[in-house]
């Protein structure tokens, strides 16, 4: 049994994750479950604002000036970036090596070394076997300064492998400077997900006409102005016109989007908004008795109410009952009210790796001899996952000036 030394620190309960599980545990993952899931929920998923697009998730109460505000302070940033936008790294992992070598078969197994792959587009075919380098990354996940960027990520798994030994013999409480690292490893496994940059261009499509159209209206008079300076003390031809000095004025915005750079900000400013937001929560250490976690490509699940998973369903780090992130076989790490270990059941974990496989985007990865756990997950919803790309849902009427 896990214990900490002390003995002050809960064993069980139901909170976190625990809760979670407990909640869903017996529900079926079937399609019709599945279509009753909305992308509405929060406003605001990934949580804080935002230089343009995120932002606009509040569009009840979105103040023009303080989001263009908010731009010129992301674009500063990013123009800070700019000497090192072509240092990049090609193969990014969106799933850390340290925690892949702890689903690598040991020895004597005869694929030391090396995990079970198994393709969720061929889920009938024969799992594939590779070292923890060639599973869980993107390449070129990131096209601007990603090398920095990797650097920033390298800062919480270096002192990951520490942290998880510290799991495993029960002293992880007993040191806050490992509690920050597993808090920080989950932050940095749901920022950096391969769930995000499909969520923030929906956000970008979904929302940049209705912005465009609102801004005219709140600040016609400034674009008329401009026209005017441009054209020689001509006025512009009714919103057409204005429209017109507006895709100008947008112009560096968007080249800079082509360059992937907003997104790179996004995801460093994502993380340390996680990262504080985590600050104020406890980790829960969850060991399976009877039966192995599997992981998927996007591990890190932000678990809602009925069920609902990730941002695609509108669950953020915000509004999570809890984010759970597999770490090896027998070893989950969670969010909850207080630091807490668990034992779980089977019962739970079946309901947790079928989370992952829904959550996943290609691929599941397992402890090789334990390509049957990994089977049984896949199979009860191979087919009904929900598809990885939904539209989100423009604002409707009019962006509203905050007053005051």
């Amino acid at each position: 049994m896990y214990r900490h030394p002390s003995g002050d620190v809960p064993l069980g309960g139901r909170s976190g994750v625990a809760a979670a599980t407990s909640a869903q545990a017996g529900q079926s993952l079937c399609s019709e479950q599945l279509d009753r899931f909305t992308i509405g929920g929060p406003r605001k998923p990934l949580g804080g604002k935002s230089p343009v697009w995120e932002a606009l998730c509040d569009h009840e109460n979105v103040d023009l000036g303080d989001l263009l505000r908010r731009q010129g302070e992301a674009r500063r940033r990013i123009e800070s970036l700019a000497p090192q936008a072509n240092d990049n790294v090609v193969r990014q992992h969106v799933v850390s090596r340290v925690i892949l070598k702890r689903f690598a078969a040991e020895a004597p197994h005869r694929r030391v070394g090396n995990i079970a792959i198994m393709n969720l587009e061929y889920p009938d075919a024969k799992p594939v076997y590779r070292g923890p380098r060639g599973c869980g990354y993107v390449d070129n996940f990131v096209r601007y300064a990603s090398r920095s960027l990797e650097q920033l990520w390298n800062l919480t798994e270096s002192a990951l492998g520490d942290a998880l030994a510290a799991c495993s013999d029960g002293s992880i409480f007993s040191n806050d400077r490992h509690v920050k690292t597993l808090k920080d490893a989950i932050a940095l496994h749901f920022v950096r997900s391969v769930h995000t940059r499909p969520f923030l261009d929906q956000l970008w499509q979904g929302y940049l006409p209705q912005f465009r159209e609102d801004f005219i209206s709140a600040y016609g008079h400034r674009l008329a102005a401009a026209f005017a300076r441009q054209y020689h003390g001509l006025l512009p031809a009714g919103r057409e016109g204005l429209g017109a000095v507006f895709d100008r004025m947008l112009l560096p915005t968007l080249a800079l989007r082509e360059a992937d750079a907003f997104f790179r900000d996004s995801l460093e400013r994502l993380f340390r908004l996680a990262s504080r937001h985590l600050d104020g929560l406890g980790v829960e250490v969850c060991r399976s008795l009877r039966c192995e976690f599997i992981i998927g490509d996007a591990p890190a699940l932000a678990i809602g109410n009925e069920g609902r998973i990730g941002l695609m369903q509108g669950v953020g780090f915000e509004t999570a009952m809890t984010i759970a992130l597999p770490v090896g076989p027998r070893l989950l790490i969670s969010t909850g009210p207080s630091n807490a270990f668990h034992d779980f059941d089977k019962e739970q974990v079946d309901l947790l790796n079928q989370y992952q496989v829904t959550s996943a985007k290609r691929h599941v990865y397992c402890r090789p001899g334990s390509e049957e756990v990994a089977l049984r997950s896949v199979s009860p919803i191979s087919g009904t996952r929900w598809p990885q790309e939904r539209t989100v849902r423009p604002p409707r009427g009019p962006v509203r000036r905050r007053m005051g």
